[in-house]
């Protein structure tokens, strides 16, 4: 239940692989772990109830796809940007 005025957050998502982060904690030892990103869908929704017993309802919907490749070389930010360095799309828009 959301009251009015308030935003309420509905998600239909799930963690996907965008990267892979390389750590070296000496000369000899070096380890690769995954990043995860959460991707789908999320919509945003704020009512607003009004006197003449009717709701105006302010939505923002994201989409988010993000593709992944193990040969990527030089993944510079993962965090920036709409795409990723395969392609991946992440979408918003408001209504």
């Amino acid at each position: 239940m959301i009251a009015s005025g308030e935003e309420g957050e509905f998600k239909v998502t799930e963690e996907v692989i965008v990267g892979v982060k390389t750590n070296r904690e000496n000369k000899k030892d070096k380890y690769s772990e995954p990043v995860f990103k959460e991707a789908g869908l999320i919509m945003k929704v704020k009512p607003f109830i009004k006197d003449d017993d009717y709701i105006v309802l302010e939505i923002s919907l994201e989409l988010s796809d993000f593709k992944f490749k193990r040969n990527v070389l030089n993944i510079k930010d993962i965090n920036s940007g709409t795409y990723n360095s395969e392609g991946g799309s992440k979408v918003g828009t408001e209504l």
